[in-house]
């Protein structure tokens, strides 16, 4: 079983659906659903450390972080 800290790597290093839709076509609903479920158990503080809001967890799991 993945740990938390493999998922996020997996899942965020995709910037964009288009940039690499053959990586998000990959990644499973399940897959999708148990990040998101993961990241919300962490705490406000654990997320922060990572440079996510708790608002942005189900926008960056699905479509990656925005570029800065």
């Amino acid at each position: 079983m993945k740990n938390i800290i493999n998922i996020v790597t997996d899942l965020f290093h995709v910037t964009s659906p288009a940039a690499n839709s053959d990586d998000v076509d990959n990644v499973s609903e399940f897959e999708i659903r148990r990040a998101i479920r993961q990241l919300e158990a962490l705490s406000d503080r654990d997320l922060s450390d990572m440079g996510l809001a708790r608002s942005d967890i189900k926008h960056a799991v699905r479509y990656g972080r925005k570029a800065a």
